[in-house]
């Protein structure tokens, strides 16, 4: 597959930023538990924004120049300081915010991120923000873009958005032959249009506990075949073209095509923070995609770690990616380039096919 086949992402999710807090104590917050914990300086990013930055730093995208790889967001900010802040960092990126709108009378979307000692953690966002506004008609005014990039586009449909125009963006993808890439979280589960995304996709991006609410059952490492197959039954049933990449956190990540999973091992780094990661690997999956690197590879040995073979596949690169990620405490980080992920790489001993040598050369 030659690179040149796509030429764009257009996507669609949350914009906005939020507030870390380190909590004391390891176990799980309970729900009428008050809990001291110390404001860091961390920095949070929202879904799309995410993203998208690792696709534009990975291809280089430059929204003024139409012979790069274009990232395209469709998206809503309110007319504050933190919207304002937020568009100023994708521009710089070379993302292309034409289409996101300042929105009168709602607050950009707004989250506070909790993190345990041992890296994990959640968060808290605000449900009533400009990115909760965003509706299908926003969503349609992308449709020359999708006409412009007709059959050589991508297509990102992440939360934090309404799931009504994720549907409007995965539909319109579809009629303009885009490759479509679907994020949920684990509340929009039972949500009917949540399951209708799951027909009008090809690639599901979700992580450890958004896959356990799925199937309703725990993940365990001992016994992954049983879980891979609940979760291989479910989504089959939806959609039997779909391919899925699941994080489990440290534990790694599986990629699944066509009725075989592979599993892709974390590279071995001392995380700073996690927060952030599953974005980042979808991001690069997304990058890789657009590149021409196959999604998984069928055929290879089982790794037990990331450095036992090349890296080779999309979620190869989603791997190395992720691992970057954590040494950073915001949810973004903003040291990512092709050549900090060289040296990264380096460190790690890890070493590349000529197809992501040219993406990261």
């Amino acid at each position: 597959m030659e690179s040149e086949q796509y030429s764009a992402l257009i996507g669609t999710g949350g914009i906005g930023s939020g507030i870390f807090f380190a909590l004391e104590g390891d176990h799980t917050l309970g729900r009428n538990e008050s809990r001291a914990a110390m404001l860091s300086t961390a920095r949070d990013f929202c879904k799309l924004h995410i993203i998208c930055h690792y696709v534009a730093v990975l291809l280089r995208s430059d929204s003024a120049d139409s012979a790069t790889f274009q990232t395209i967001t469709v998206g809503r900010v309110g007319e504050d300081e933190t919207g304002r802040e937020m568009l100023e960092l994708m521009r710089r990126t070379g993302m292309d915010t034409a289409l996101v709108r300042k929105t009168p009378g709602a607050a950009t979307l707004f989250s506070v991120c909790f993190q345990y000692p041992d890296s994990a953690g959640g968060n808290i966002t605000t449900a009533r923000s400009a990115s909760s506004r965003v509706s299908p008609a926003d969503i349609r005014e992308a449709e020359p873009l999708f006409r412009k990039y007709s059959g050589r586009g991508l297509a990102l449909a992440a939360p934090e958005v309404p799931l009504e125009s994720r549907l409007e963006l995965l539909r319109l993808a579809a009629e303009y032959g885009f490759r479509r890439f679907f994020a949920f979280n684990s509340a929009e589960i039972a949500d009917p249009l949540a399951l209708e995304c799951l027909r009008n996709t090809d690639c599901l991006a979700l992580n450890r506990d958004e896959a356990e609410s799925l199937v309703k059952r725990d993940f365990s490492a001992a016994r992954s075949g049983d879980f891979l197959a609940a979760v291989q039954e479910k989504l089959e049933a939806l959609n039997p073209d779909l391919q899925v990449m699941l994080t489990i956190g440290a534990l790694g990540a599986y990629g699944y095509d066509k009725g075989t999973w592979e599993y892709t091992p974390c590279a071995l780094v001392n995380p700073i923070s996690t927060a952030g990661a599953g974005d980042a690997a979808l991001g690069a999956l997304i990058a890789g995609t657009a590149r021409g690197l196959p999604f998984i590879l069928k055929d290879r040995a089982k790794r037990h770690r990331l450095a036992e073979a090349p890296l080779e596949s999309a979620l190869d690169l989603a791997a190395l990616v992720a691992s970057f990620s954590v040494l950073s405490p915001d949810t973004i980080n903003l040291e990512t380039s092709p050549t900090a992920l060289r040296e990264h790489a380096g460190k790690l001993g890890l070493t590349f096919s000529e197809a992501i040598e040219k993406i990261l050369r």
